[in-house]
């Protein structure tokens, strides 16, 4: 065996199994998921458009630093990137908890910056905020809350609303067992595996419109404005594909609840 062999990750699994069998088993099947799932997308266009998200965030994170008004949020744009790193490795692991919790925080960021559009001043408030302040003012639901006054339906109700709700389901111990949420890596998902990416791509889009309204509002000259403005094509292909497979999986779905309720007492 090569010192390359004996170093490799393989190689330190196998070592595992053999004495910690348990946990190696555990490890290795997110491995091996992760390796046959990065090797059957590695020339998709899923791929294609999270490496265009993840440098578009890199660059908009820089374009951030440079622009006074902008600079002191930089962070948050670092880390929906690191958000997106962690959803794609769960994603093809099989962690599609992982991956929805990861998408939650982009809606967290998201909902933030568009409060910041509509009220710049809110940017001060709260990054220099106690606990205190962050729950009663800036909790999820209160910024919601703003973002949603003056629509017909109240902000419970709205469609972000249940979008952050569902995100929510995984991080609650819960007796409905939902597919999307179930803890581990899972193989053979088949196209419950592509859920997790469409719900990458619907965020990216949905940060993007965030950061775009943001600059527009503090910066409007800035090269983050510029950078913000334009169209990120791989992803919007990515996302068209996924949205294939949703419409593609709703189909199934829809067509075993139909079967399960068909009336067979007519044939008896």
């Amino acid at each position: 065996m090569t010192s390359s062999e004996v170093g490799s990750y393989e190689h330190v699994l196998s070592e595992l199994c053999a004495e910690l069998p348990r946990v190696g088993a555990a490890l290795r099947q997110a491995h091996q998921t992760r390796t046959a799932r990065a090797a059957a997308l590695a020339r998709n266009v899923r791929m294609a458009g999270l490496n265009e998200i993840l440098l578009r965030l890199d660059k908009l994170a820089d374009a951030f630093d440079g622009t006074p008004a902008l600079s002191r949020l930089a962070f948050l744009i670092r880390r929906s990137a690191a958000d997106f790193e962690t959803a794609t490795d769960a994603a093809l692991a099989g962690y599609l908890s992982v991956a929805m919790d990861a998408m939650r925080d982009v809606m967290e960021i998201d909902a933030l910056l568009r409060d910041f559009s509509l009220d710049s001043s809110r940017i001060d408030r709260w990054l220099t905020a106690d606990p205190k302040v962050l729950m009663s003012e800036f909790a999820p639901v209160k910024v919601r809350s703003r973002l949603h006054a003056g629509h017909k339906h109240a902000p419970r109700d709205s469609a972000e609303a249940r979008d952050y709700q569902g995100h929510s389901m995984g991080l609650h111990v819960d007796p409905r067992q939902n597919p999307f949420f179930r803890k581990g890596a899972k193989g053979g998902l088949g196209l419950l595996s592509d859920v997790a990416f469409g719900e990458m791509f619907e965020h990216a889009q949905r940060l993007d419109t965030a950061i775009r309204q943001l600059a527009a509002k503090v910066a409007p000259d800035s090269a983050a404005m510029e950078l913000a403005s334009e169209t990120p094509k791989a992803a919007e292909k990515a996302w068209r594909a996924t949205k294939n497979s949703e419409r593609f999986l709703k189909a199934l779905v829809e067509a075993a609840s139909a079967e399960d309720r068909t009336d067979f007492s007519s044939d008896v």
